[in-house]
């Protein structure tokens, strides 16, 4: 892989690492129909409409100019006053049912929902130093075999435990608008040790150096790279998702890693 340049954190003085070859993918392959059953079932559920700013610096805009945030769209929606008719009908909307707000909020401002999040585990704090600490959520109910398969991980020995688990959904034509990620465990000082897996590699997905411009494709369907580092996706015609599965790595994986 690329070596870090200024203008990126890396992970081991990379500036991703592709894993497909680390880890076993036949059984994740062999559940995709399970997978999609799960996500047409529970979608009612998923998290919807991004109404925080994930943008925390100078990172790249450009795509603003071309599409309104969903962050963007409410920031204007709350400054609103509040007898505005608008204002008032989309928290009426938003009190009965957020995805049916989120609706609401695409048309009137013309904004974009750019993820759809189906959050099995959330990695509430100190879960990297406790395993115990994973509450599922309710939609982990309608994904039994994908579940048994991220367990699996640790059997296998990629994980010693697994914290925090969910799948990113885009619609055809999605962005993913460039950004960083907060720690998954605001209690650990350590960074983010996860699994990126995708069920193919058409949607081109890649960490970017502001300060040289460059792109890093990640041409595996497994990617690991230092989340605190700029990443995004580019469009395709066509609806994709990824699964993130955030743990804690063993010793003997991450020695695995080094030696990519």
């Amino acid at each position: 892989m690329p070596a870090v340049k200024p203008g990126m954190i890396g992970s081991y003085g990379q500036t991703h690492f592709e894993l497909e070859h680390l880890i076993d993918l036949t059984t994740f392959d062999a559940i995709q129909l399970d997978i999609l059953k799960g996500m047409a079932l529970s979608k009612k559920l998923t998290i919807r409409g991004q109404f925080r700013n994930p943008i925390v610096d100078e990172q790249r805009s450009y795509v603003f100019d071309k599409v309104k945030p969903m962050f963007h769209a409410y920031e204007e929606f709350m400054a609103l006053p509040d007898d505005d008719p608008l204002k008032q009908t989309g928290l009426a909307i938003r009190d009965q049912d957020n995805h049916a707000f989120v609706e609401f909020m695409k048309y009137a401002y013309g904004a974009h929902d750019h993820y759809t999040v189906y959050n099995f585990w959330d990695g509430v704090p100190g879960w990297k130093a406790d395993p115990k600490k994973r509450p599922p959520n309710e939609i982990a109910e309608y994904f039994p075999s994908l579940l048994a398969w991220i367990e699996s991980l640790v059997t296998a020995g990629i994980f010693t435990h697994v914290g925090r688990a969910y799948i990113v959904s885009v619609d055809s034509f999605g962005i993913s608008f460039e950004h960083r990620d907060n720690l998954a465990d605001p209690e650990s000082n350590t960074d983010s040790e996860f699994i990126h897996v995708r069920v193919n590699t058409k949607r081109p997905f890649y960490v970017y150096n502001a300060e040289t411009k460059e792109r890093f494709y990640i041409e595996s369907r497994v990617g690991w790279w230092n989340d605190k580092d700029t990443h995004g996706g580019d469009p395709i015609p066509e609806p994709a998702y990824a699964v993130r599965i955030d743990g804690v790595f063993t010793e003997e994986f991450k020695n695995k890693i080094k030696n990519v």
